[in-house]
């Protein structure tokens, strides 16, 4: 998104991705080629508009006139745009699944990044809904476990009003521990070691949770 809105207006201003008219003409180009090429590829299971979508993107840099709506009706636009050229895939718009309470308990809830999820949630090209959640990364510092439990039941009950499927993407908190193993690979690969913070290591709870979801989708053929 950063690219088009240099290359192109020339503004370090994120938000101008969604709202530009040359900008939102050459990324349709993009997408109709993109998406055309691959419209009867089965292995694909969904489009999604972007990693992300946030007013101020990554860098903070905006116009200021950025709102929830602004992204809303990008996203109407676009989900629109990708069905009329292929009927064949689910679109989603892979958000973090943020919503617009001005008074909500804390940041995530509070619509400052230009998301509205229930109110995308309604749009009828958009097949499902995503969300993600990181409570250390949005400086929710008490208990991780309570917040993101509440997290995930405030999007089931958006789910079940919108009557629209619901999927979390992405989700982590941090630990301060590595496994001796991922070190292997550093001395036959790039020299770099991988550690984000949010890998899942083997005999953990959640590696033995995918297991066994793995597992109960594989026995369904």
């Amino acid at each position: 998104m950063g690219v088009y809105v240099k290359q192109i207006p020339g503004s370090a201003n994120h938000d101008l991705f969604y709202t530009d008219l040359a900008v939102k003409e050459a990324f349709n180009k993009y997408v109709k080629g993109f998406v055309s090429r691959y419209k009867n590829e089965p292995t694909i299971v969904a489009w999604e508009l972007a990693n992300e979508p946030r007013c101020k993107g990554s860098t903070g840099n905006w116009s200021g006139t950025c709102l929830t709506t602004t992204i809303t009706e990008w996203a109407t636009e676009m989900s629109a745009y990708i069905k009329s050229i292929d009927s064949n895939h689910l679109v989603a718009i892979g958000d973090e699944g943020f919503y617009n309470q001005p008074n909500g308990p804390n940041y995530p809830y509070q619509g400052g990044e230009g998301i509205d999820f229930n109110a995308d949630l309604k749009i009828p090209s958009i097949d499902f809904g995503t969300f993600h959640a990181y409570p250390g990364s949005w400086a929710q510092s008490g208990n991780a476990t309570l917040w993101g439990v509440q997290w995930i039941k405030d999007h089931a009950a958006s789910q079940k009003a919108a009557n629209n499927p619901v999927i979390i993407e992405e989700f982590g908190v941090t630990s301060d521990k590595v496994a001796s193993i991922t070190q292997a690979g550093s001395y036959v690969s790039t020299g770099q070691t991988w550690d984000d913070g949010y890998t899942v290591f083997p005999n953990t709870t959640e590696y033995k949770l995918q297991a066994q979801h793995a597992a109960a989708l594989k026995a369904r053929g």
